[in-house]
């Protein structure tokens, strides 16, 4: 059986409501949409060197990108597996 994190049992614990957002962005900002899995890359800076792809180059926000110009939502068709989820960055975290 696949282990599960504990914001996938206590998802709503871990999200913030609509009024917890409005209070640190603008109310005359629209919502457009909200994503809960994207296609992730690494990318950093690291001892004078660039590590990763740029998020630029890569699908995840090219997409963002053309959503927020266009205000089209249906724009959101991404090709590429969500990478997000914590299981795939065991190393996130540790210092």
């Amino acid at each position: 059986m696949a282990r599960k994190g504990i914001d996938e049992e206590n998802r709503e614990l871990f999200r913030a409501t609509d009024a917890e957002l409005r209070t640190c962005i603008p109310k005359d900002l629209p919502r457009i949409m909200s994503i809960d899995q994207w296609h992730h890359k690494e990318y950093g800076y690291y001892e004078g060197q660039i590590i990763g792809t740029k998020p630029s180059n890569y699908e995840t926000y090219q997409l963002i990108a053309e959503i927020l110009v266009t205000k089209d939502t249906t724009k959101w068709k991404p090709t590429l597996e969500p990478t997000n989820d914590w299981r795939n960055w065991p190393e996130a975290g540790g210092l």
